[in-house]
């Protein structure tokens, strides 16, 4: 019963956070010409409460990740599921980091590798669960995919250097969203033995589409900064770009926060 509390509290929260950032993005009231603090600093102070948020949920469900009295006897599947849990919340304080980066201090080449770091995080939850199911070895598995996206990241570059404005922020972002769009196909590609992994499937697939989505936005965004010459076309999205990253960001970040673990196998019992 507790954690249906907690978990409606942390949505009706969340909601609350999400259509307050929305409504000053997409609104411009007169109002705000004569209130004493500015439309932007109070969305933004919105939308990083939200991550914050989403961080002490994930430290929630570390804490409190559901084991059935079956599995509390196989010790090592048990501390699995913590340790499943612990990463998830692990990766939600990189993501504070990584937004005070972007958001607050516009760090962005920082940013960027915190978010690298993330997404090496999410491959070794992916990993880790299909070691179960396959029973090969977590380290070899995830030096070899890194080691190839790294390879594939030099690849896409070289091809587009007489597009792109190449520094080591557009490094870091090639390879960031090669290691992103790299951990979309484990998660469905090994659906069936990740089902059966260690985290909540469906928000965790869900979750990372979302933060997926969010970045094509960014990207959409930041196209004046990395491309030498800018189609007309992409300029009529920009301005809708700012506002519809944070549309998926959010969100994205709350079925991520609820992931971890086997926290919700019991959700619907009193216990």
């Amino acid at each position: 019963m507790r954690k249906r509390k907690v978990i409606i509290g942390f949505l009706i929260l969340e909601f609350l956070f999400y259509f307050l950032f929305l409504w000053l993005d997409l609104c411009s009231w007169w109002i705000w010409n004569d209130f004493p603090i500015k439309k932007s600093l109070l969305s933004n102070t919105l939308k990083f409460s939200g991550i914050v948020v989403c961080f002490l949920m994930s430290c929630f469900v570390c804490k409190n990740s559901a084991v059935s009295k079956e599995e509390k006897d196989t010790k090592e599947l048990y501390e699995n599921y913590r340790k499943d849990s612990l990463l998830q919340a692990i990766a939600l304080g990189c993501t504070i980091l990584a937004d005070i980066c972007l958001l607050l201090t516009e760090q962005y080449t920082l940013g960027i590798g915190i978010f690298l770091i993330i997404q090496t995080i999410y491959l070794y939850r992916i990993q880790k669960s299909r070691v179960l199911f396959l029973n090969k070895e977590l380290a070899k598995l995830c030096i070899k995919r890194v080691l190839l996206r790294f390879m594939i990241g030099i690849g896409v570059l070289l091809l587009l250097n007489k597009y792109l404005l190449i520094n080591f922020q557009t490094c870091l972002a090639v390879i960031y969203f090669i290691s992103f769009t790299d951990n979309l196909f484990l998660l469905v590609h090994f659906k069936n033995s990740l089902k059966n992994g260690l985290f909540h499937y469906s928000f965790f697939l869900w979750g990372m589409l979302f933060f997926y989505l969010c970045d094509i936005h960014v990207g959409i965004f930041n196209l004046s900064s990395v491309l030498q010459t800018i189609p007309k076309a992409f300029s009529k999205f920009v301005s809708f770009a700012s506002v519809a990253m944070w549309l998926f960001y959010l969100p994205a970040q709350v079925l991520l926060s609820m992931s971890g673990g086997s926290f919700y196998c019991d959700i619907s019992t009193k216990r």
